[in-house]
């Protein structure tokens, strides 16, 4: 309450009684508490983009370079020490998505999914790395229906509650991933809070852990707030998993009892129309080159060296600058390579990747570019190019193979 005392006088001027006003200032209290939270989300983002570019790029020349050795090593005890560092590294990246995703929304192309092999995809991890105390069931509908949604998203979704799971079970127990199709009526949505009458695909996960308190378990899903010892907990995973599910029309549900356990159900709208979308992928080797030169230009130096000599060995001539004035002294040496195609970081200090690019487009209008870019998307940059091809770090060899074949191929149709 904001309450305003007024004094009142008689004729004489002597004191004769309070006028008090009392206003209910709840509303702009929430509104304040609001705008300060936009302000930290804001602040967060802009840290988190930094951080993403900076970690990205230390990422990228590791996965590609245990790539490179694993192509070249025959030792099974060394090859699945590089793959161990492989899937780490790919670790890394989530993590970092999932900070970019808290801050900024969603990002990635939306595909039809089958869950089955993310759920097993995450059983064989949990299998292999959790302790070996608790006792893991796994159980899908033969019927499953697919829904539409990021891979890398709802992965995160699994990992985050799969996590949770085992840290509130210390001492072992038993963790249960389910999924089956599920569908409410009118009448049965509106007894859940967030849901929307329809068809959907249940995701359960479950453990037999400490639980949570009925006073704590409306703040579970709050940004940053966490029931784990300072140090073992960002308060992110949970708040990050409730807007994925949300991001795709989806709700979460939570009932847990102290002492007993915890059960999560994760609803994703079911997709109608996805058989034609979910044939099998098939595996397609990686294109080789034909002797053509490439300039990679980006300020870390590991990558350059790691791209420099994976893109050399699959048949490709390759060129290699710091910065963008480097690579312009490269396009005009007296005696000019027959440069084809340009890989470019998309931030660099001095010129960025973007403006080099639109430089090039006006000087050089045949020359192709490929952006590289350990943040934001040449589409979500000040200066973009959103035209451009573009591969996101760290980008794996086979991807970057794929892509420069495309951007090639892509010229040498247009002549």
């Amino acid at each position: 309450m904001e309450s305003r005392w007024t004094l009142i006088r008689d004729e004489q001027g002597r004191p004769r009684s309070f006028l008090i006003i009392n206003t209910d200032v709840t509303e702009k209290r929430t509104l304040e508490k609001e705008a300060h939270r936009a302000q930290r989300m804001e602040t967060i983002g802009e840290l988190a983009g930094g951080m993403a570019h900076d970690l990205n790029n230390a990422l990228a020349p590791i996965l590609m370079g245990v790539q490179l050795l694993r192509r070249e090593e025959k030792d099974e005890h060394i090859l699945r020490i590089l793959s161990l560092i492989e899937n780490n590294t790919h670790r890394g990246a989530d993590m970092v998505r999932q900070v970019l995703f808290f801050a900024r929304g969603r990002e990635g192309e939306s595909q039809a999914l089958d869950l089955r092999s993310h759920i097993h995809e995450i059983e064989r991890l949990i299998r292999e790395t959790f302790t070996k105390n608790l006792s893991i069931h796994v159980q899908i509908a033969e019927d499953l229906w697919s829904v539409q949604g990021q891979p890398t998203q709802i992965h995160q979704i699994l990992l985050n509650l799969c996590v949770n799971a085992r840290d509130a079970m210390p001492h072992g127990g038993s963790l249960s991933i389910a999924a089956d199709n599920v569908s409410f009526d009118a009448d049965q949505s509106a007894a859940i809070p967030d849901s929307s009458p329809g068809e959907y695909v249940c995701l359960l996960v479950a453990d037999t852990g400490t639980g949570i308190s009925s006073e704590l378990l409306p703040k579970i899903f709050d940004p940053f707030f966490t029931t784990k010892a300072e140090g073992q907990g960002t308060g992110l995973g949970l708040s990050t998993c409730a807007r994925i599910a949300k991001s795709h029309g989806g709700f979460i549900r939570v009932e847990s009892t102290p002492g007993e356990g915890t059960a999560f159900e994760v609803y994703l709208p079911r997709l109608k129309t996805a058989s034609e979308n979910l044939k099998p992928k098939t595996h397609v080797s990686a294109p080789r080159g034909n002797g053509e030169t490439l300039l990679v230009v980006d300020d870390e130096d590991a990558l350059r060296h790691v791209m420099r000599r994976s893109l050399e060995d699959y048949g490709y001539r390759v060129l290699v600058a710091s910065n963008a004035a480097e690579a312009l002294v490269q396009l005009n040496a007296d005696n000019p390579s027959d440069i084809q195609l340009i890989l470019c970081d998309l931030h660099m200090p001095g010129m960025n990747g973007a403006e080099f690019a639109i430089q090039l487009r006006q000087a050089r209008p045949k020359l192709r570019v490929i952006l590289m870019t350990g943040g934001a998307t040449p589409a979500q940059s000040a200066t973009s190019t959103p035209d451009l091809p573009y591969l996101t770090k760290p980008f794996d060899l086979d991807s970057a193979l794929h892509r420069i074949a495309e951007v090639l191929k892509e010229k040498h149709d247009r002549g």
